[in-house]
């Protein structure tokens, strides 16, 4: 059975070649601007990702102070001053930092001034209340932000490209293969393309089903710039969710057999 999935799945590669070929120009991300009124999920979360985590998280804390949270973010760090102060006239220690003309004193710490754009952002969140919209306060940042919207896939392909990994499905009767923005699934009977999951990182690295086959783990990104690992639908097609971020590729996932627990 082993050497029939193996013969199977070289024959499938090779009959990828059929279809994958396709134009790889660089696509950017879907963007959308905010909206009124500022939400930490879409607006805020990721400045506090991409700036401050690095000083700021669970594993380092400078100044006693973490951001990798809604709920640490609301706690003082060792100077005793209130982060967040929604309430005229009080003052917000996190904004007095960002603000701050002061370069040692002034967060990002030895780092470029944030832009005014999101600094003007932080401002009308904590004026607003500083809320949080998300479902677990305490969740990490990288789990409250909503996943971003990818490109399409191209129409068609044609030129090759890599094929980076592949997949059986629970049953035996399909096959996952790599795309560009996308997981393509092929019937084993006669090779014919059954579907095409969208809405997945540029490059696809590795594929993982649940103990029930219903969840699909993509670890997928884009070279040098993000990665991460997205829970697909397998019925559906539809992204349920994004367990891990980080910023480059993220190369390998699997779940533990028999359970739903995600290395």
């Amino acid at each position: 059975m082993v050497d029939k999935r193996q013969n199977l799945r070289g024959a499938f590669i090779c009959a990828l070649g059929s279809f994958l070929f396709g134009a790889l120009t660089p696509v950017a991300f879907a963007s959308e601007k905010p909206e009124q009124p500022v939400s930490f999920r879409r607006d805020i979360a990721p400045i506090l990702l991409d700036n401050c985590l690095a000083c700021h998280g669970a594993k380092k804390a400078e100044g006693g102070y973490r951001v990798d949270s809604y709920d640490q973010l609301l706690k003082p760090g060792d100077s005793g001053e209130t982060p967040l102060a929604p309430v005229e006239h009080a003052a917000s220690e996190l904004l007095r930092r960002i603000t701050s003309s002061d370069e040692f004193e002034r967060m990002p710490a030895e780092s470029e001034p944030l832009p005014q754009e999101h600094i003007d952002r932080i401002a009308q969140w904590i004026e607003a209340g500083a809320r949080f919209d998300g479902r677990d306060p305490s969740l990490s940042l990288s789990l409250v932000i909503p996943p971003a919207r990818h490109a399409d896939p191209p129409q068609s392909y044609p030129r090759p490209m890599p094929i980076t990994a592949t997949a059986f499905s629970p049953d035996g009767t399909q096959i996952l293969a790599s795309g560009y923005h996308e997981v393509t699934v092929w019937n084993v009977e006669d090779s014919t393309l059954s579907r095409r999951i969208k809405n997945i990182g540029q490059r696809v690295y590795r594929l993982s089903f649940s103990a029930d086959g219903r969840t699909l783990a993509v670890a997928c990104g884009e070279p040098g710039k993000s990665g991460e690992v997205r829970l697909v639908n397998f019925e559906t097609g539809e992204v349920a969710g994004v367990v891990a971020r980080s910023r480059d590729v993220v190369l390998d996932v699997a779940f533990r057999p028999d359970s739903n627990e995600l290395a």
